[in-house]
């Protein structure tokens, strides 16, 4: 196999300080991760020679909907989020956010492919791209797919439980830098939606999505 990427090439030889002969882990999307041997290092290329693969099922199962924020706190939200375990992100225009972020140059398909895959990089359990869907308004947002239904609010009394699952198809919606407004809220009554605290401050958006999906994998994986 080949690799162009200037990013992957510069991360090979400037970081990982790796040269021809050496084995370096891979991942092939889709597949599962292994192990390659370098056979040719130059400036423009690199190819390897895939020693051992093992398959591996990604099973995530969690969609963020996120309303619109600043472009910057998009992509870490793109790629942090992805590191994180979630399956998909739906990037809506929220009563109180700019309509303008959705217009950003983070959301083209190329930056998308860019951010998700620098996520993927740094984990070993999840080998799909997640997909990210950009809708003009949180009503917009089909709720049919989804056994499990959540926005973060707070802060407030509802946490997550250990006795939570978080084994459903579920979508998690947090609001935008300037919260939910009022309709919004009404709007997550109205569909029966439930409303979870994540910490006792008021969390940036980023930040807010770390916590939970870090609680999230606590919850499914902790042992009593």
């Amino acid at each position: 196999m080949s690799l162009s990427d200037p990013y992957v090439l510069t991360h090979l030889d400037e970081v990982l300080g790796k040269k021809e002969g050496d084995s370096i882990k891979v991942k092939m999307l889709g597949h599962g991760v292994g192990e390659a041997s370098i056979r040719k290092m130059a400036s423009s290329e690199v190819i390897l020679k895939l020693e051992r693969l093992k398959e591996i099922h990604d099973s995530r199962n969690v969609t963020l909907a996120v309303g619109a924020c600043r472009p910057l706190m998009a992509k870490r939200i793109l790629e942090h989020g992805t590191t994180l375990g979630v399956k998909n992100f739906i990037f809506f225009k929220s009563y109180l956010s700019e309509s303008s972020y959705l217009d950003s140059k983070v959301f083209k398909p190329g930056n998308i492919k860019k951010y998700t895959l620098k996520g993927l990089s740094q984990t070993e359990k999840y080998i799909n791209l997640p997909e990210v869907l950009i809708t003009k308004s949180l009503q917009e947002i089909c709720l049919e797919p989804f056994e499990q239904k959540l926005f973060l609010h707070g802060p407030g009394e509802n946490y997550l439980s250990p006795k939570t699952s978080m084994d459903k198809n579920l979508i998690v919606f947090i609001g935008g830098e300037r919260g939910w407004h009022e309709s919004e809220l009404q709007y997550f009554k109205d569909k029966e939606i439930t409303e979870v605290a994540i910490s006792e401050s008021i969390l940036r958006v980023e930040f807010a999505m770390q916590a939970f999906m870090a609680q999230a994998e606590w919850v499914k994986n902790a042992r009593f």
